[in-house]
């Protein structure tokens, strides 16, 4: 099966811009996704959870993983987008930080991620064609795809109002 990637809030819906505050702050952002008949869970699938603006610091994260599938390997990741089509599709992703390292999630097991293991701010270029970033859940190595792949969990980030 060719590598998957599925959009999972309105947070990364086409033309939506990521949640902010003009005066900075902290903002919580959250997803729920069963994958359903689609199988995921194949070295590289990629399961967008919400776009980062840019500036944004990540303070927090919670995240809940249940497969079906053989054990997997995982990362949670930032990724720098090339560009946003005309309808709002997202270009080439590029990895730009880990959020979390490596895990592992056991067959037919489920994994509770808390908290970053860095606090990475999304740092791009002020000549980026898209001033913002997505995290994104990446598979690194997975034996067999899975139906009902279930993610659910948020992320929390602090922007001071001047990077916007």
């Amino acid at each position: 099966m060719a590598a998957a990637t599925l959009t999972v809030t309105a947070n990364v819906a086409p033309n939506v811009s990521p949640r902010t505050n003009d005066r900075g702050g902290v903002t919580a952002v959250s997803w729920s996704k069963n994958s359903g008949t689609t199988q995921f869970g194949t070295a590289t699938d990629v399961m967008l959870l919400a776009k980062l603006p840019n500036g944004a610091r990540i303070l927090d994260h919670n995240t809940v993983i249940s497969t079906k599938s053989a054990t997997t390997h995982w990362k949670l990741v930032a990724y720098e987008v090339s560009s946003v089509g005309s309808n709002g599709t997202l270009g080439t992703l590029s990895e730009i930080s880990d959020v979390m390292g490596s895990f592992t999630v056991a067959a037919a097991g489920v994994a509770n991620l808390l908290g970053p293991r860095v606090f990475p701010k999304i740092s791009l270029s002020d000549a980026a064609a898209v001033q913002f970033a997505v995290l994104g859940l990446k598979c690194g190595t997975g034996a067999s795809a899975s139906t009902s792949f279930l993610c659910d969990g948020n992320v929390i980030y602090e922007t001071n109002g001047n990077d916007i």
